[in-house]
């Protein structure tokens, strides 16, 4: 929850700031010199190991991003909505891209080029370093998954993965959808695992789950479970 409102406290210091500068109007006016691209749903954005062509926008839809393990098994890294960034590990280090990028629904999203970004970026160096602060944390959090996944017994890792689906919706009451398959990667466990952690879950009343939508009952239970 910290970690939480940290990085709240930081796009918002962003957001004022990059308010009194001319940074947020050139930043508007190249994306909005770019088409939106559409990419269907399962449609893949981009593969691990492509080189970075820029930032990727995602104007609507919703993204996830995934590695494969050593043994062949998905990890999901992150998953992104309207508003939201992807492709920023390329931009930050001038490398291929550390994850494949694939749309869970019809989506929309604007390829900012790295030429022009990085001009944007130079020419307002403390809309630049904040900016660069605020992707990096995507990073961070990706690390902190790496190190909940391996520490974290099925029971908490599910739980926390059900918080961070739960957090990222607008409508808590509607719940959340999400197929078992991806809940699998995102927690990084096996389907069957899944699916009795879920049957769980909805035993004890901290969720509610019909298909794949997923309504959260009990936070504090679930934010509480122990490991």
């Amino acid at each position: 929850m910290a970690k939480q409102a940290h990085q709240q406290a930081i796009k918002e210091e962003f957001h004022v700031m990059v308010a009194k500068t001319d940074g947020l109007a050139a930043f508007k006016t190249i994306v909005n010199g770019h088409k939106t691209r559409d990419f269907k749903k399962d449609r893949v954005i981009y593969y691990e190991g492509d080189q970075g062509k820029g930032l990727y926008l995602i104007t609507s839809g919703k993204i996830k991003t995934i590695k494969l393990s050593q043994d062949g098994r998905e990890l999901m890294t992150g998953m992104y909505s309207d508003g939201d960034y992807i492709g920023i590990s390329a931009i930050l280090t001038g490398s291929p891209y550390t994850d494949t990028a694939t749309a869970i629904v019809d989506s929309q999203l604007c390829l900012i080029p790295m030429d022009e970004l990085e001009t944007m970026l130079n020419l307002y160096p403390e809309v630049a370093r904040k900016f660069i602060h605020l992707l990096s944390q995507d990073n961070k959090e990706k690390e902190e998954q790496l190190l909940q996944l391996a520490y974290y017994s099925v029971r908490k890792k599910m739980a926390g993965t059900l918080i961070k689906l739960h957090q990222q919706v607008s409508n808590k009451l509607n719940g959340f959808n999400i197929t078992r398959e991806d809940l699998a990667a995102m927690a990084c466990m096996a389907t069957e695992t899944v699916s009795r952690t879920l049957t769980d879950f909805r035993d004890e009343k901290l969720i509610e789950r019909l298909g794949t939508n997923i309504t959260v009952l009990n936070f504090d239970g679930l934010s509480k479970m122990k490991n």
